[in-house]
């Protein structure tokens, strides 16, 4: 029982740390995935804005801009004006990097001059969007050049955008917009550990309302238990005993006299049963009383098992009747004798005080102890 109740509660403290863990990265995910799709929408609006308002003065531009050499690209003055453009359209926004390719995947644009000519026809975002869907992505950079400048330990959000007048005519170019989303997952991390605080707390209130239940219950069992062990205790101490002298009884006495045998033959030990009985003990019980007659065998009893030696063993058969067994070890070069026990009559010098006290006077029962022999070692 002990050890099943360990083991409950180590399951129980480890479920809740599970159930925590598990809570926890699946409100991370939640989290993450609707930033990203919030985030996505967005950029789609931003860039929506930028083909319906920018778009068609740079679009010339853009699908010829493949037949420029590489190194003069960055420094034609279309590109100049195309991020003026941006620049007023991304002011106030989270905005901070642009990408624009043409349908080949050259990249036409960038706020990084030294990316204008990479070739990104091989990016899964790009061929997403050019198949006109949408794609976003969450990254943590440590170091990010940004349209303003090196930044880092940010979260950064790159989301391809199909650039076209309406979703009726074929994608013409692809816009890529990085957004800067570190404020809000600060906050949704900020609020993820409110939540766990809170489901943690819940559970371990949950847990210790367990654990108290469960140990109320061990220690109803324990109890239940203990009661259990001394009834039996009881009721074996019942069987075996007199209830008025305490002393073992009959049941008790044929027992050892068993056991005792079987051992003296196995080991030659020698051993004496002395029968001892109250004499006109009916006397006692119809002058006195009942009462008078129950403590004169308690007294009896007490002092008898005075007079004998702690490895004897007294037992009361009957009424008025006790035998005591004296064990002793075999000397098979002497005479073995029984052990005799002598009762002495006493007059009875004050009648009228054992009347009155309804017992008999302490001196009315001497006795001498059972002699029996010893083996050396005994």
């Amino acid at each position: 029982m002990h050890r099943l109740f360990h083991y409950s509660w180590i399951a129980g403290l480890a479920t809740i740390l599970i159930v925590v863990v598990a809570l926890s990265l699946l409100y991370r995910q939640l989290v993450f995935d609707s930033l990203v799709e919030e985030e996505t929408r967005s950029n789609v609006a931003l860039t929506k804005a930028f083909a319906n308002s920018i778009w068609p003065r740079h679009s010339a531009f853009i699908q010829r801009a493949a037949t420029v050499p590489a190194g003069e690209l960055a420094s034609r003055t279309d590109i100049r004006a195309l991020e003026r453009d941006l620049r007023l359209l991304m002011q106030g926004l989270s905005v901070v990097k642009v990408k624009i390719y043409d349908a080949n995947g050259l990249t036409v644009f960038s706020t990084d001059p030294r990316q204008i000519g990479e070739d990104k026809s091989g990016n899964p975002g790009f061929r997403l969007a050019r198949d006109g869907t949408a794609a976003s992505d969450i990254t943590f950079r440590d170091r990010f050049d940004a349209w303003e400048g090196v930044i880092s330990d940010r979260n950064i959000i790159a989301t391809y955008v199909p650039v076209r007048i309406h979703d009726a005519v074929p994608v013409e170019a692809v816009m890529e917009v990085y957004s800067d989303v570190t404020s809000l997952v600060d906050d949704m991390e900020r609020g993820q550990w409110k939540i766990l605080a809170g489901v943690l707390g819940g559970l371990s209130a949950v847990y210790a309302l367990i654990l108290w239940i469960l140990l109320r219950y061990r220690r109803l069992l324990s109890e239940q238990e203990a009661q259990r062990l001394a009834q039996e205790e009881r009721i074996r101490h019942q069987a075996y005993h007199d209830d008025l002298t305490g002393l073992p009884n009959r049941a008790s006495f044929a027992e050892q006299l068993d056991a005792m045998t079987r051992r003296a033959r196995r080991a030659g030990w020698a051993f004496a049963v002395m029968f001892l009985d109250l004499d006109r003990f009916k006397v006692v019980n119809d002058s006195l009383g009942h009462h008078a007659g129950d403590q004169l065998l308690r007294v009896a009893a007490t002092r008898i098992q005075r007079c004998i030696r702690d490895s004897d063993m007294l037992f009361r058969m009957g009424a008025t009747s006790s035998r005591s067994s004296s064990r002793t070890s075999a000397d098979r070069n002497r005479p073995r004798r029984s052990p005799t026990a002598s009762w002495k009559r006493w007059p009875n010098r004050s009648s009228s005080s054992s009347t009155r006290s309804g017992s008999p006077p302490a001196s009315a029962w001497p006795c001498s102890r059972a002699t029996t022999p010893r083996a050396s070692g005994s």
